[in-house]
C-alpha cells in the first residue's frame, strides 16, 4: 500500500490511484528544466511548475516567459498568478457546450462584457447589470473555488426571443472574478493556434521516450518524497542522454570534464546538518572519532 497516493483523474471520468509528475520543458532542446512528483491534479499546477522554471533558468521575476499546457490546467487563480508574473499563458480551454434550450446566438459566450460599467450586453441589446454581491463556487469537497457575480435584466420578460434564451423568468449570466485571466489566455489561444499545436512535441516528448523506449511505467518506491526522487532521477537520465545526442558524446564529455561545480553548495549544508544531529545527541566525541573526514575542505 502505497499512503501518498491519491485518486488522480487520468483521462475525463477515468481515475487511478497514483502520482501525478509535473514537467516543465523547454521548446528548443526538449530538456526538462523542472520536475516534480505531486498527489494532486493538474488543476492547481499551473503556477508551480514555469515559477520554479524561471528559477532553475534563471530568470528574473521580470522577465518574459511563454507556458503551453493543455486543458487540465485551465484554473482562473493558476493563470492570473502566472500572468501577474509576466508569463504568457496559452492554455486550452473548454468549448462552451450547447445547451438544449439554448439557441447558440445566446450562449454566454455571446454577451459582451463592459468592463467600465460592469455590465453586459445581450445579442438583442438588452443591458444586464449586477447587485455587486460576490457568491462563492464550491468545489467538490466543499471548499471555494472562486468568486462569481451575477448578471440580469428586467427586459427577459417583453424579449419576444426569451424562449431561444431562457426558461426562467430572466436571463442570469454568471461572471467569474478570475474571468479577465481566463480571456486573455482564451484570446491567447485563438490567435496564436499554431503555438498550443507545438504542445504536445515538446512537453510530450520526454514521457514518450520515457513510457514507450525505456519502458518505464512504474515507481519502485513508495511514498511521496521517495517518489520524487526517482523521478527526479529517471529526468535527469533523460536529460543526459538528450544532451549526449545534441553535443555528441566526444563533446558532451568534454563538457563535463571542463566543468567546475561548488562542491560547498552540496557538502556544507549535509555536513551541517550532521554536526547538528551528533551534537544534539550530545555525542560529540563519537562525531570526532567517525566523522572527522567531513570537516576537510572541499577540493
Amino acid at each position: 500500500m502505497n499512503p501518498d497516493s491519491r485518486s488522480i483523474i487520468i483521462v475525463k471520468s477515468i481515475v487511478e490511484v497514483a502520482y501525478n509528475t509535473q514537467n516543465a520543458v523547454d521548446d528548443k532542446h526538449n530538456l526538462i528544466v523542472h520536475t516534480q512528483a505531486t498527489n494532486t491534479n493538474d488543476g492547481k499546477a499551473l503556477y508551480k511548475a514555469p515559477t520554479q522554471a524561471k528559477q532553475n533558468l534563471k530568470l528574473k521575476k521580470e522577465d518574459s516567459l511563454m507556458v503551453l499546457a493543455d486543458k487540465g490546467y485551465h484554473t482562473g487563480a493558476e493563470l492570473k498568478q502566472c500572468q501577474q508574473d509576466n508569463m504568457i499563458t496559452h492554455v486550452a480551454y473548454k468549448e462552451q457546450p450547447a445547451v438544449k434550450h439554448i439557441a447558440n446566438e445566446f450562449l454566454a459566450e455571446s454577451f459582451n462584457y463592459d468592463k467600465l460599467t460592469d455590465t453586459y450586453t445581450c445579442p438583442t441589446g438588452a443591458v444586464l447589470t449586477s447587485l455587486g454581491t460576490w457568491h462563492n463556487k464550491k468545489g467538490d469537497t466543499g471548499e471555494t473555488s472562486f468568486r462569481f457575480k451575477t448578471y440580469r435584466t428586467h427586459a427577459c420578460k417583453t424579449c419576444p426571443l426569451k424562449n431561444q434564451c431562457t426558461k426562467l423568468p430572466k436571463r442570469i449570466i454568471q461572471r467569474s472574478e478570475y474571468q479577465d485571466a481566463l480571456d486573455i489566455n482564451d484570446n491567447n489561444i485563438k490567435q496564436n493556434p499554431q503555438y498550443y499545436k507545438r504542445r504536445q512535441a515538446i512537453c510530450e516528448h520526454p514521457f514518450g521516450s520515457i513510457k514507450r523506449h525505456w519502458s518505464y511505467t512504474h515507481t519502485l518506491l513508495k511514498g511521496l518524497q521517495k517518489v520524487n526522487g526517482e523521478m527526479n532521477l529517471i529526468m535527469f537520465c533523460y536529460n543526459f542522454m538528450r544532451t549526449k545526442n545534441i553535443l555528441g558524446f566526444e563533446k558532451m564529455l568534454q563538457t563535463i570534464k571542463n566543468w567546475q561545480p561548488d562542491y560547498t553548495k552540496v557538502v556544507c549544508p549535509f555536513k551541517k546538518v550532521i554536526i547538528k544531529t551528533i551534537y544534539s545527541q550530545n555525542e560529540a566525541s563519537f562525531f570526532w572519532r567517525n566523522y572527522s573526514l567531513l570537516f576537510l575542505k572541499a577540493a
